[in-house]
């Protein structure tokens, strides 16, 4: 505004003198707040947000490398004390043995081919043998009868289905890289090239992979059934490209299984489609997603993202209230976990002291945003309403030791999508989407279940692949 306007304004009286200055306070407060935001978003890292360590920049304080609990820095890189490692093992039953035979003295050149008292030292080499294709020719015998005429054929082994085509073992391979090692289709063809000599198309590749993915609709189904009969249930969602749109790759798990699913929605058209949790009747374990509150069913919040968020309202707003919560939700974690270890619950004294402290700290609470008035921010709130609203939520850990603080493992289950986004940028199609995550529903599944993942994709196409057992009734 130029200062001609400005005596223009004056002169039209106090009223509009009046309407100025009450549109440019507006527009003050206006800017505080996207000041304020992005003075947010400039302190976030991964230390008080969800953020990822490789997202930090510039680093966070040296003082963020220290644990909370005990002030003590992180472990040092490489082997923990007491990690049991892995080493060569001697194999007592070698399948070739070179002998290295003495003819002569090294020194004197006398012969000793006829001198018995001889030792061995004994030393072996694991290698792998030379890779190759072999090709097995299935003949089937066609003879007529002379009485009759009719034309008698034997039939082929099951699977054996086209003139020429790749066994279970060829395609075993493609899944186990292309879904297990996330290797593109590319780089996949070019391996087999080099290390097998047998070209092979990326459109090959995939039709592996549907027929794998068809192959396992029975599993799926099995997995889904078994995971709503679960008690405890991890559940999570992160973002995914699909034909360069946005979508979610949802996940429900377990420390024994898992189930993917990628959806267009992140809320309760996706909750539906998956149609778990809308049977699910233990306690589901989650990051506080509001779709998943309304379901008729235990909730527990991870607190990993509790703590987080009160760190950033120590390290931007400077509030003490915080402080004391993040103490209070470490030392009951601590109680709670002390406990599940002596396969004990804890006493009603015990849950009463400790809620009474975390009630204590929510009037300390109340206090301190008392006296920020107006000027309280939004996030300092937020957390505060959750935390008085959802008490049993947040503290579910503490009142049964067996479900756990936080929601890592489904945040763990989740990491893979990372990595396949980092490789691939994106899916090409809905249904590659559908493909991928079934296939890696199979393998999270497997590895769980301790047994090895490239048998259990040749289980695929062998018709003896993997299948949840029943859930146990009580």
């Amino acid at each position: 505004m130029t200062v001609q306007e400005i005596q223009n304004t004056y002169q039209k009286g106090l009223q509009a003198v009046v309407e100025l200055v009450q549109g440019l306070l507006a527009r003050i407060s206006e800017l505080e707040k996207q000041n304020q935001a992005l003075r947010d978003r400039l302190q976030q890292n991964s230390r008080n947000s969800s953020r990822p360590p490789a997202s930090d920049f510039p680093k966070p304080p040296k003082n963020a490398n220290r644990n909370r609990r005990s002030g003590r820095r992180r472990r040092r890189p490489g082997g923990q004390k007491d990690h049991p490692g892995s080493t060569l093992q001697w194999n007592p039953n070698p399948d070739h043995v070179c002998y290295h035979t003495l003819s002569q003295c090294q020194h004197c050149h006398c012969h000793l081919d006829n001198q018995q008292d001889s030792e061995w030292e004994c030393r072996q080499v694991l290698d792998l043998p030379v890779i190759k294709m072999e090709t097995t020719e299935h003949q089937a015998e066609i003879k007529p009868c002379r009485q009759c005429g009719h034309i008698n054929h034997p039939g082929f082994p099951s699977g054996v289905d086209s003139t020429v085509q790749y066994g279970p073992h060829v395609l075993s391979w493609t899944v186990y890289l292309r879904d297990y090692q996330l290797l593109p289709a590319q780089r996949t063809a070019e391996l087999f090239s080099d290390c097998f000599g047998q070209p092979i198309s990326p459109g090959t590749l995939e039709a592996a992979r549907e027929l794998a993915y068809q192959k396992l609709e029975p599993f799926e189904g099995r997995l889904k059934e078994r995971l709503r009969n679960e008690y405890l249930l991890h559940l999570d969602e992160t973002g995914i490209r699909i034909n360069g749109r946005n979508h979610w790759l949802h996940v429900c798990s377990t420390k024994e299984l898992t189930f993917y699913l990628p959806h267009p929605n992140r809320g309760q058209k996706a909750i539906e489609d998956i149609d778990i949790l809308t049977q699910f009747e233990g306690m589901a374990v989650h990051d506080g997603l509001a779709s998943y509150i309304g379901y008729d069913c235990g909730h527990s919040l991870c607190n990993n993202h509790h703590l987080r968020r009160l760190q950033f309202l120590i390290d931007q707003y400077q509030l003490q209230w915080p402080k004391a919560m993040i103490e209070r939700l470490l030392t009951m974690k601590e109680i709670a976990e002390t406990a599940r270890q002596n396969n004990r619950s804890l006493t009603q004294n015990q849950i009463y002291y400790h809620r009474a402290r975390y009630e204590e700290i929510l009037a300390q609470a109340r206090q301190e945003h008392e006296a920020f008035g107006q000027e309280l921010p939004g996030k300092a709130r937020a957390l505060y309403r959750l935390f008085e609203e959802y008490p049993y939520c947040v503290l579910a850990f503490f009142y049964d030791p067996n479900i756990p603080f936080d929601n890592n493992q489904g945040e763990r289950d989740l990491r893979m999508a990372k990595t396949q986004q980092k490789i691939s940028g994106s899916f090409r199609s809905f249904h590659g989407a559908e493909v991928f995550c079934r296939l890696r529903s199979y393998i999270s599944t497997i590895k769980k279940q301790g047994l090895r993942v490239f048998e259990a994709i040749r289980g695929i196409f062998t018709h003896n692949y993997f299948q949840p057992p029943p859930p146990q009734l009580e």
